[in-house]
């Protein structure tokens, strides 16, 4: 009815146009139309009345409201530089109250729209400012935030927020802009806390779907996989209809995968695969799919997977990255053939993208596993030149050294090494160059090169196992060089610093035996005693205990050197063992208990036929003691045994020497 009414009172309006064109009550009555027509959306009517009043009666008192009433017209239809114009001749035919409230909020939502983020949020402070009152006073606070946040200006965004009141329609809105700035600046915890305040207290607002989602997505920043898997399920229970359950469906696969749930993960994203076919999202729920398979070893279902992205998008960054994974399917198979035609796919597309280099890694790696060491060489050097500043360069250019050194090039291993510390001077890389080339170094004896490495290595290094290397190849270095007290402290450093090493147990031998050649044997006797207690059933163990015996033996303790000796003859290898029963023989002989002494001696030839040094020792100083206790056809029967069982013309000669001199003495009856 009341649009018939309408309809009836414009044509009376048209046929009283044409017969009083000059009416007074004309211009409020084209201002009112036009103002009706708005309002029930004929925008086309709306416009032209307001242009007919603007264009024939410019001097009206109505002409700045029927510039406003285009300008919202403009608004409607998207144009919306006409309509900032539109708002401005508007203000600037003397427009004030309330209309002119509208009019300032209105021309900075337009601007707004235009993405002048900048000059929007400049006009709206103005509104604001003019206006501090305003009914509208929150819608343009809010419209200030977010101006404010997309021309990055975050503090200032945030500040906007809190101003829409807590009671305004805005409110939830407002929280919501609040929790982007926080989610911008990874303040994962203020981020939560504003968007479940959205969850818990506005559920009927119409952003409160999207507040779940990423809600979750900020837990799942946080590590909090539970309470992200929660968040995206409570989506699904609460908002079973709104656009984002795909996209929840497939963030609790994508999750379960990040949690390390393959299993799991799988059966949530074939469920996105097999419910949204043609869904946006489903590309990147197969790609994750395939990752999942990846995971379990699935190799050729995974490729179904990335094969299935390469044909829904061909030409995007997840292409890309499916070609990627397909090459690495067939690497970790070994089938380096295959994974170099699926990286070079890639390698070769046009334009490079950020994967790129990546493929080129993959199909440098693999000329590798293949041994096809020319064509790794040459495609390594070119990835270096190309990609000068990848992070992959450093490790191809460290790669070829290590190619050197296994190939025992160690001049070429050196230089490649040294390539590496002088291009890549701050890279992850570096400190572990400088200590191969100290390995190097050491391995040729140059102890002096050696040294400055290790410590080089040591002053730049990032984690543990760096730190211990350079710091057990400083003490070995120091030791070489015949540093034995700066290498007994760098020993313990190792010792110390890092108590449960790899290195802990050769760094007590090395700095027990640096103490005893810089003389000092007390605490040789305690780093000896330290190592028997830490390791003992090490075969560095045995070693301390004839260690520890000579020690003791030199301080004329020769029944603790008995004793240390006696474990090691328990314990050693037949060679160790060999040494340690040879060294309790001459434990006795120091004592001048000769008969036993011979005795031990005699024990060596024995039990230890095969370790013919320590047997030769043993019989000459058995035959010497006989000799003591003057038991010439005792000692006379050691030499014999000697010229006869002794390798070598100088044992044996020496032993002749000795029968001659027993027999003259035999004969004298001496």
């Amino acid at each position: 009815m009341a649009l018939q009414q309408m309809q009836a009172a414009q044509g009376i309006y048209r046929q009283m146009v044409q017969a009083f064109p000059s009416g007074r009550w004309v211009e409020a009555a084209t201002s009112e139309f036009a103002a009706a027509a708005y309002q029930a959306r004929d925008y086309a009517t709306a416009a032209a009345l307001s242009q007919q009043l603007i264009e024939k009666h410019p001097k009206s008192l109505l002409v700045p409201a029927a510039h406003a009433l285009r300008a919202d017209v403009l608004y409607q239809e998207g144009r919306f530089a006409e309509a900032v114009e539109a708002y401005r001749k508007a203000e600037q035919g003397g427009l004030d109250g309330s209309i002119l409230e509208t009019v300032l909020l209105k021309r900075g939502l337009a601007i707004y729209q235009l993405r002048d983020y900048a000059t929007a949020a400049a006009e709206l402070e103005r509104f604001l400012q003019k206006f501090p009152t305003s009914s509208y006073a929150a819608e343009g606070a809010f419209w200030l935030g977010e101006s404010r946040f997309y021309d990055r200006q975050l503090r200032q965004a945030l500040q906007a927020y809190q101003q829409v009141p807590a009671g305004s329609p805005r409110y939830p809105d407002a929280l919501y802009g609040k929790a982007w700035v926080y989610y911008q600046g990874s303040d994962w915890l203020k981020a939560a806390a504003q968007f479940e305040q959205i969850v818990h207290n506005y559920p009927e607002a119409p952003i409160r779907p999207e507040a779940v989602y990423r809600l979750g997505e900020v837990q799942y920043n946080l590590k909090n996989f539970d309470a992200a898997l929660a968040a995206y399920q409570r989506l699904l229970r609460e908002h079973p209809q709104d656009n984002l359950v795909p996209n929840a469906r497939f963030r609790i696969g994508w999750v379960q995968y990040k949690k390390g749930d393959s299993a799991q993960a799988m059966l949530d994203l074939s469920r996105v695969v097999r419910e949204y076919p043609n869904h946006p999202i489903t590309a990147e729920a197969r790609y994750w799919l395939g990752m999942s398979y990846m995971s379990a070893k699935q190799f050729e279902r995974a490729r179904a997977e990335f094969e299935e992205v390469l044909a829904l998008r061909p030409s995007s960054e997840l292409s890309s990255q499916a070609l990627l994974r397909l090459g690495d399917t067939f690497y970790n198979q070994g089938n380096f053939e295959q994974a170099i035609e699926a990286y070079s796919r890639l390698a070769s597309r046009a334009p490079p993208d950020t994967h790129t280099p990546d493929a080129e890694y993959g199909i440098i790696l693999s000329l590798y596993q293949l041994r096809r060491f020319t064509d790794y060489y040459t495609r390594a050097k070119a990835f270096i030149e190309r990609h000068p500043t990848n992070s992959l360069s450093v490790t191809v250019l460290y790669q070829i050294a290590e190619l050197f050194e296994a190939e025992k090039r160690p001049q070429l291993a050196l230089d490649t090494y040294q390539e590496v510390i002088t291009r890549f001077g701050q890279g992850d890389l570096v400190e572990a160059a400088h200590l191969r080339r100290g390995e190097i170094f050491a391995g040729q004896g140059n102890w002096s090169a050696a040294l400055p490495e290790y410590q080089q290595a040591l002053a730049i290094a990032k984690n543990d196992a760096i730190t211990v290397d350079a710091l057990y190849g400083m003490a070995r270095a120091q030791h070489g060089l015949k540093q034995y007290g700066p290498a007994a402290e760098t020993y313990r450093r190792v010792i110390t610093e890092f108590p449960r090493n790899r290195f802990v147990t050769v760094s007590l031998q090395g700095m027990a035996q640096a103490l005893v050649q810089a003389g000092r044997k007390a605490e040789a006797k305690q780093a000896w005693q330290e190592l028997i207690e830490r390791a003992p059933k090490d075969p560095a163990a045995v070693e301390a205990h004839v260690e520890l015996g000579l020690l003791w033996q030199s301080d004329g303790e020769h029944q603790k050197a008995i004793e240390h000796f006696g474990k090691a003859v328990t314990q050693g290898t037949p060679e160790m063992a060999a040494r340690a029963q040879y060294e309790i023989g001459r434990s006795h002989t120091l004592l001048k208990n000769y008969q036993q002494g011979a005795l031990e001696m005699l024990k060596v030839a024995y039990l230890y036929p095969q370790q013919k040094k320590w047997v030769q020792q043993a019989l000459f100083q058995a035959a010497a003691n006989y000799e003591q206790e003057r038991k010439w056809e005792e000692a006379l029967a050691i030499y014999q045994k000697i010229v006869k069982e002794v390798t070598g013309a100088d044992p044996r000669e020496q032993a002749s020497q000795k029968i001659e001199q027993l027999k003259k003495k035999l004969n004298s009856g001496a």
